[in-house]
């Protein structure tokens, strides 16, 4: 059992992967650039995606094809934390961040709450 909650559909959903550079997200240089770079390639334009912010500092864009998601976690207009889970937003995400470096990180256990790394 790997201690997943089910999704909606009773299959085991996919973990969160945590993101981030090399020696961690502080003294990351780029870490506006990687925001900016997501931002700019997302929209809710066309139904392909869905942003929610439940929280101040959680930014989540919702993949609308299969419910995959990235989410963003600022502290101060800054990337604290930023995971995925899987499908088509991971892909989605590798593509945009890979001249960034970014490194996956042990699965994540669940979402991170505001200000939580």
């Amino acid at each position: 059992m790997s201690g997943r909650a089910p999704d909606a559909g009773g299959e085991a959903a996919p973990p969160w992967t945590s993101w981030a550079p090399e020696g961690g997200w502080e003294r990351f240089a780029a870490r506006q650039a990687v925001s900016d770079a997501i931002w700019d390639s997302v929209s809710e334009e066309g139904g392909q995606w869905h942003y929610l912010n439940p929280a101040g500092g959680l930014s989540i864009w919702e993949c609308s094809a299969d419910g995959s998601a990235i989410l963003i976690d600022y502290r101060d207009d800054r990337i604290v934390a930023l995971q995925t889970n899987g499908g088509a937003a991971q892909r989605h995400f590798l593509a945009v961040a890979a001249p960034f470096g970014l490194l996956e990180q042990a699965p994540a256990d669940a979402m991170p709450g505001p200000g939580l790394k």
